[in-house]
C-alpha cells in the first residue's frame, strides 16, 4: 500500500514538472510570446540562457553520530552548523535550508546558489 502511494506521488510530481516546463515554453497567461531579459538574467547571476545553477546537499548521519554522546559536544558542532547556516543566508548564498520528516540517515537538506564558489576542505 504504502509502495502504490510512493509510486502515484512521484508519478504526479513529474507529471507537475513536464506539464510546467512545457507551459513555461509557450509564453504568458495572456497567450503572448515571452523574449528573454539578458539585463534580468545576469543580475540574477544566471547564463547565458537564464539558467542558474544550484548545490543540493542532503545532510547524512555519519558513522561517528553514535559516538556523541556528551550534551556538550553534540551542542557545540549544531552551533557551528547553524552559525554557517546563518552566515551563507545573510549572504544571499542559502536558498532553502531545513530537517527531513524522517530523520536518520537523511537529517536535512540545504540548496545553495553557490555553484562554483564553494570553499572545499583540503583533505590530506
Amino acid at each position: 500500500m504504502i509502495n502504490t502511494i510512493r509510486v502515484l506521488l512521484w508519478a504526479v510530481l513529474i507529471f507537475s514538472l513536464f506539464s510546467a516546463s512545457i507551459y513555461g515554453q509557450t509564453g504568458d497567461t495572456n497567450g503572448k510570446a515571452t523574449t528573454f531579459n539578458a539585463e534580468l538574467a545576469k543580475q540574477l547571476g544566471a547564463d547565458q540562457y537564464g539558467m542558474k545553477l544550484y548545490v543540493f546537499v542532503v545532510l547524512k548521519t555519519g558513522p561517528e553520530d553514535a559516538r556523541i554522546t556528551k550534551k556538550a559536544e553534540r551542542d557545540a558542532i549544531f552551533d557551528g552548523h547553524f552559525s554557517n547556516m546563518g552566515r551563507l543566508a545573510k549572504e544571499g548564498k542559502l536558498v532553502l535550508a531545513g530537517p527531513l520528516i524522517d530523520g536518520k540517515p537523511n537529517r536535512g537538506e540545504s540548496t545553495s546558489s553557490t555553484y562554483g564558489r564553494l570553499k572545499t576542505p583540503k583533505h590530506s
